[in-house]
């Protein structure tokens, strides 16, 4: 989080939380419907949110998935002004989580080529 206090870290929770119930009930494009929202990082004047998001793996193309979030970004405002009762909503920055992607391709290079990195370790270790 940019802000360390518990004010920002409260803020940026409850702003994930909200964005992810507008997004599955509220939100009809068909291209928002395979995204997670991952973090949220809010500057310490709550002007500005920093939204993280990875797009599932055999969904929208992830660019595609970020045009959608940018489009509807008056929408989602809107939306979180109607749960925020009457506070400034800050502005929302979208961000591809990449960490996401990263994290799937180390899982499947673990899953085809685990056996063999076991058996070459062990068989460095005997000489």
């Amino acid at each position: 989080m940019a802000g360390s206090g518990v004010r920002e870290h409260r803020a940026a929770e409850n702003i994930l939380r909200s964005l992810a119930q507008i997004l599955r009930s509220r939100v009809r494009d068909p291209r928002l419907r395979g995204i997670t929202l991952t973090s949220a990082r809010i500057s310490t004047d709550l002007y500005w949110v920093d939204i993280h998001f990875a797009a599932d793996p055999g969904g929208v193309a992830p660019a595609e998935a970020l045009r959608s979030l940018e489009r509807s970004r008056g929408f989602l405002r809107s939306e979180l002004a109607k749960t925020w009762g009457g506070m400034r909503v800050p502005d929302l920055r979208f961000h591809l989580d990449e960490s996401w992607d990263e994290a799937r391709r180390i899982d499947e290079l673990l899953r085809q080529g685990g056996g063999s990195d076991s058996s070459d370790a062990d068989a460095g270790r005997s000489e």
